[in-house]
């Protein structure tokens, strides 16, 4: 349990021949973090958590060099927690299956939300600024996404396919708000994106990250 904690200025543990990728790393572990603040933290993943079962509410994650949060085929959910300056993704999903709440994301590198790898992800009340994606959908993975802000990036929602072991992704968003956006989808042939019950054609090829 991390409750009311400051965990600032870290970085990955490395030692000769092997290095974790977080500078904070819970593996195979029940995890329950509130009310906590991470920043400045120069690593891979501010927060990696893999195989684990987590609850992660009203906490900030503030200045990561790369990712914010990563999660390795976990399980849990994300409440009322901030993403703010993500050197990368803010928060990104592989092989997993998580739940989402009350998430503001100001500042992405990349991704507000990255999701793949066969991964099933809810989120519902949202707001999303100034990333260059906001909602990504990749390699066999299903993103649900209810009632969302989005304002200053240049695609609001990607579905395509990445890794050749996999197929497409895909995305339904339902009750969005557009603001300053340069383009409001991509979708290549293997993958699927329906926008307040339409479903949207294929306008790319290939996504070229």
């Amino acid at each position: 349990l991390f409750s009311n904690v400051v965990i600032k200025n870290q970085t990955s543990l490395t030692r000769p021949g092997w290095k974790l990728t977080g500078a904070v790393t819970f593996y195979e572990s029940a995890v329950s973090i509130r009310d906590a603040l991470f920043e400045n933290n120069h690593s891979e993943d501010m927060i990696n958590l893999v195989r684990s079962k987590f609850n992660i509410t009203s906490s900030t994650f503030n200045s990561s060099d790369s990712d914010a949060v990563d999660v390795d085929f976990g399980e849990g959910e994300i409440d009322k927690s901030e993403f703010k300056n993500c050197g990368n993704d803010c928060i990104d999903f592989s092989g997993s299956s998580v739940n989402l709440g009350g998430i503001f994301i100001d500042g992405g590198g990349d991704k507000g939300v990255s999701v793949g790898e066969n991964s099933r992800i809810k989120i519902v009340d949202s707001t999303i600024k100034k990333s260059n994606i906001a909602f990504a959908s990749k390699d066999d993975s299903v993103l649900e996404v209810k009632t969302t802000q989005i304002d200053g990036v240049k695609i609001a929602f990607a579905a395509y396919n990445k890794k050749q072991e996999y197929s497409g992704g895909s995305m339904s968003v339902e009750n969005y708000v557009l603001n300053d956006v340069s383009q409001v989808y991509i979708r290549d042939k293997p993958s699927a994106v329906v926008l307040d019950g339409v479903k949207m054609k294929a306008n790319i090829d290939r996504y070229v990250y």
